[in-house]
This record gives C-alpha cells, structure tokens and sequence, in this order.
C-alpha cells in the first residue's frame, strides 16, 4: 500500500496549489481510486491508514496537500 499511496501523494502534490481546495480533493479520491483498481476492501484500507503511512513514507507529499486542502487530515479528505 505505501508504494502506491506514496506514489498518487507525490504526483499530485506539486499540482495541488494550481487547483482549488475542492479541485485537490476531488484528484486525490479520483487518484487513490484508480491506483488501488476501485477495490472496495484496498480503499477502506486507505481511508483508514492513510495520515499514518502519509506521514512515514512521503511526509513532504503530505503536507503540501494538506496546505491546499485546509484540513488537518488526509482522511478528512477521503471519507
């Protein structure tokens, strides 16, 4: 999963500040979708665990959708 998430995390980031807040989110749900094939148990899976493997595997990524996204979590933005 950390290869995965890390890799939608890090291709979306530099993107981030030219979307809206909405925009971002929207890319990352679309974005982390795609990369775990819409499978129902890999999303849930993500949504649970995502700040958590965020933080430890691409911290950078992280914050920098954070900062566009105005949340404190990525879950927020995934659920």
């Amino acid at each position: 999963m950390t290869e995965k998430l890390c890799k939608v995390l890090n291709e979306l980031a530099p993107q981030a500040p030219q979307l809206t807040a909405v925009g971002t989110q929207a890319q990352l749900a679309m974005s982390i979708a795609s990369a775990f094939d819409v499978n129902a148990v890999a999303l849930q899976q993500v949504a649970d665990e995502i700040d958590i493997v965020a933080a430890a595997s691409c911290p950078a990524a992280r914050d920098a959708l954070l900062k566009v996204l105005k949340m404190q979590s990525l879950q927020q933005a995934v659920r």
